[in-house]
């Protein structure tokens, strides 16, 4: 019994040092809590930014919402308006395709028999531009300020229907300058609109698929 009451009597004489120790951990941790909490503002400051962010962040998806669909919708007309248009130029370009082949076709005069003369109005002048060529004309067959008009034919002289030549598919009119493509398919061309002020020396061509085709056919020659 006395070794257990010179124990608890140890127990007794550290007992002091030891609570002073406790006190000492549990104000030292009390201490770091309180500098480690966030006072209740501050809590209220940042709930409110937040709130605030999120509105400005929904509004944003809204409007970005409303302009992917104005764009969508400018697309699906812009869609429509280009098949338009490119149906509308096909309608063009058959409609300019006919016109040309019922213009290319030589028209039919009739005498007073009742006979029907063809008459090639392109070969016509073709012919009319080599005889002048032959004759000693100092000018090239493309130089000519006009496409030559058909010669009458007895009594009767043929009306035919008038025809159109250059690019812009326009009667004869002003001056005018002949390709040297004896196939040309237009032939005459009106001097503003192969752009020339003057007659050119040596042989004009319309472009580049007359002068290769002329060419080959020099060369065959």
């Amino acid at each position: 019994m006395s070794d257990i009451r010179y124990s608890f009597l140890g127990t007794l004489d550290h007992l002091p040092a030891d609570t002073i120790r406790t006190l000492w951990l549990i104000q030292t941790l009390d201490s770091k809590l309180r500098d480690e909490e966030t006072p209740p503002e501050l809590f209220q400051f940042y709930s409110r930014n937040i709130m605030h962010q999120s509105a400005l962040l929904g509004d944003l998806v809204r409007r970005q919402s409303r302009v992917l669909e104005e764009y969508r919708e400018e697309l699906v007309v812009q869609r429509e308006v280009k098949a338009r248009y490119g149906a509308l130029m096909r309608t063009r370009a058959d409609l300019q395709q006919r016109l040309l082949h019922k213009h290319d076709k030589p028209p039919i005069v009739e005498k007073k028999g009742g006979l029907k003369i063809k008459i090639n109005m392109k070969q016509l002048r073709r012919e009319q531009v080599r005889r002048g060529s032959v004759a000693g004309s100092s000018q090239s067959p493309s130089a000519l300020s006009s496409p030559p008009v058909s010669a009458g034919l007895g009594q009767e002289q043929a009306q035919p229907t008038e025809e159109v030549y250059c690019w812009c598919q326009q009667p004869s009119f002003g001056d005018m300058i002949a390709c040297d493509n004896d196939k040309c398919p237009r032939e005459w061309f009106h001097y503003a609109c192969v752009g020339i002020t003057k007659v050119p020396t040596g042989k004009w061509y319309c472009s580049d698929e007359c002068r290769k085709a002329d060419s080959k056919k020099s060369r065959k020659r």
